[in-house]
């Protein structure tokens, strides 16, 4: 207490006017008081002075947690240059907090990097200056010393991790699923990825779309929080073009990562379609050729399935087969039915963005049996070749044996030339001929030297061109004027063999007729009417080659001629005042014409002249 002496009575201090004391039992956060008195030579003893004493402080400061950051504890920064640290006040009841030190270093309660340094009263610190390396953790010390210079222990943070850094990229993934190189759609797209990481955590990706890799020229950097996938919509991608999604990190300090890309995918919104066929539906197949129709595809495809149907039922045989995913190759083998028509559908045709195309149809006709022009139709030049194979045993013009009926024959080849050939020919000619409108007359060009022809009134002869092989002559007449019909040659010669069509309502017949050389045509009349008659004639000649060397359209005039001289009854009689008086010439005469009355008496002569052949007639008034 102020001027007590409980702890120590007085001590003679001779004339020193200060005084240390040991040996004493002092207790802590006792305050203690020292007094003085002074006695002069005289022995006068002065009043007591009292200190306002002292008090014992024996216990260094408390501290309880040193948090990093200037907040609550942080993990990690994204500074590479600054460290903070924070701490509650450290208790000291007695003496008080006289200063804080700070300390960093790379290991808990290190100084390496920055040693013991006065922070005064201060509860918190930022360092700034320093080099901090990524992924070094760092820890800030405090220590406290009080106003009796007690220091207290060291508190140590439990560290800061310098992140500086954004996260590891990981893998883009383009669709939502697995990875798609080829996209069927053009007004969306999505991606997914997985694999960012970060020792700090993602707080967010953000996403991009564009025609390169890494770019983002079709849809801009996008945040969409910490998502793992995404799709952007309302697009409007060209066809046949790569684009790429891009896709970066940021951690939960802030650092952004390198960007990821994609490896692309294609967008492909058409279906696969045909480009070309090797074999086009406009040719018409041959009955005994085997086919091989090469369709190429406008893509690659990873399917797709070509099935047959033949109209007639003909079972050929079919096969297909996709070569290198954009060629279809597809072989039909001979021989096959005449005038058939071959359907092939290709269904299926998947590509590899699976856009699928079906129903696409090519339909091709088989040739008729023994047209060997394959123009449609048997014709003279088909006549020509079928009797030239004929003649020279040349099998590859052989057309028989068959099955079936005209016209879908299909022929079972023998390799022999002999009546079955001859039969199959015929009965293709006549079924051709015999199709509406078949037997229409020829608007041929005038062609090599003219028509040569004879008449002799019941008979027309055609004298054709000495080379002249085959001909064809069309007669289109008037059946209630005249009656026309091929005259039989009933002399066979090695080439020789004639067909024809006719139709005697309407009045039109077809020769077709191989010759030999000097041969000719004839054909009989019969005259129904005294008058002139005229038919109208188109004809073709062609040689060994089939080349046309005469051709044309002519109306040959046919004048009927009697067969006796003959003078008929006049009409009318009695008649008043004119009669018409006919006779008949069979050939070119002098002719007088003589009127008698009942008493033989000559009344007129009425004609004395040369007349020419035929049925004449002469008006007497």
């Amino acid at each position: 207490t102020s001027g007590g002496t409980e702890v120590k009575t007085w001590i003679s201090a001779t004339t020193d006017t200060s005084v240390s004391l040991s040996g004493l039992s002092l207790s802590n956060a006792t305050k203690y008081f020292t007094s003085v008195k002074a006695t002069d030579k005289a022995g006068n003893v002065s009043a007591v002075i009292t200190g306002d004493g002292i008090t014992i402080d024996l216990t260094a400061p408390s501290g309880t947690i040193a948090n990093d950051g200037t907040g609550d504890d942080i993990t990690y920064t994204s500074s590479d240059s600054t460290l903070s640290a924070n701490w509650p006040g450290f208790t000291e009841d007695v003496s008080g907090i006289e200063k804080y030190e700070y300390a960093i270093g790379s290991t808990s309660g290190g100084t390496d990097i920055v040693s013991w340094t006065d922070n005064s009263t201060n509860t918190s610190v930022t360092k700034t200056g320093l080099s901090l390396t990524s992924e070094t953790t760092y820890y800030v010390s405090v220590r406290a010393t009080d106003g009796a210079s007690n220091v207290s222990s060291v508190i140590t943070t439990n560290g800061v991790t310098a992140d500086l850094v954004g996260p590891t990229i990981g893998t883009i993934t383009d669709g939502s699923g697995e990875d798609i190189e080829w996209a069927n759609v053009n007004t969306s797209a999505s991606t997914n990825w997985n694999g960012f990481e970060d020792v700090n955590g993602v707080a967010k990706y953000e996403v991009a779309l564009g025609s390169e890799a890494k770019g983002s020229d079709i849809v801009g950097w996008t945040d969409i929080g910490t998502a793992t996938s995404h799709t952007f919509s309302d697009l409007n991608l060209a066809d046949n073009t790569q684009y790429f999604f891009s896709v970066r990190a940021t951690d939960g300090l802030g650092n952004l990562s390198e960007v990821a890309a994609s490896n692309g995918f294609m967008v492909d919104i058409t279906a696969p379609a045909i480009s070309s066929v090797s074999v086009p539906t406009t040719n018409t197949l041959s009955i005994f050729d085997n086919v091989s129709i090469e369709m190429t595809l406008s893509e690659p495809v990873l399917a797709g399935n070509v099935s047959f149907s033949s109209a007639q039922g003909d079972n050929v045989g079919f096969t297909q087969n996709i070569e290198e995913q954009t060629n279809i190759i597809i072989t039909l083998a001979a021989p096959f039915t005449g005038g058939d028509e071959f359907t092939l559908t290709v269904n299926g045709l998947r590509d590899r963005a699976n856009n699928v195309t079906d129903n696409l149809e090519y339909i091709y006709n088989v040739a008729l049996l023994a047209d060997y022009d394959v123009d449609g139709s048997i014709g003279i030049t088909d006549l020509n070749t079928f009797v030239s194979g004929w003649e020279g045993k040349d099998t590859q013009f052989e057309i028989g044996p068959v099955t079936g009926t005209a016209p879908n024959f299909k022929p079972a080849l023998d390799g022999i030339y002999n009546a079955r050939d001859g039969m199959v020919f015929v009965r293709m000619w006549h079924w051709d001929n015999d199709q509406a409108g078949k037997l229409m007359a020829k608007a041929n060009p005038q062609v090599g030297v003219p028509l040569n022809y004879h008449y002799d009134n019941e008979l027309l002869t055609f004298m054709p061109p000495l080379e002249t092989v085959a001909a064809e002559l069309f007669f289109d007449y008037s059946p209630i004027e005249i009656g026309v019909s091929v005259k039989e040659n009933k002399l066979i010669q090695k080439r020789a063999m004639s067909l024809s069509k006719q139709d005697t309502v309407t009045g039109k017949m077809l020769i077709h007729q191989t010759l030999n050389k000097g041969d000719q045509i004839k054909v009989n009349l019969q005259h129904y009417q005294k008058r002139d008659v005229t038919i109208d004639l188109s004809y073709t000649y062609i040689n060994s080659d089939n080349d046309v060397i005469s051709s044309g359209n002519f109306e040959v005039v046919l004048i009927p001629l009697p067969k006796e001289f003959a003078l008929h009854q006049n009409y009318p009689n009695p008649f008043n005042p004119v009669t018409t008086i006919q006779y008949d010439l069979p050939k070119a005469a002098h002719v007088r014409l003589i009127i008698y009355d009942i008493m033989g008496r000559e009344v007129a002569t009425i004609l004395n002249a040369e007349m020419n052949a035929g049925y004449q007639s002469i008006i007497w008034n």
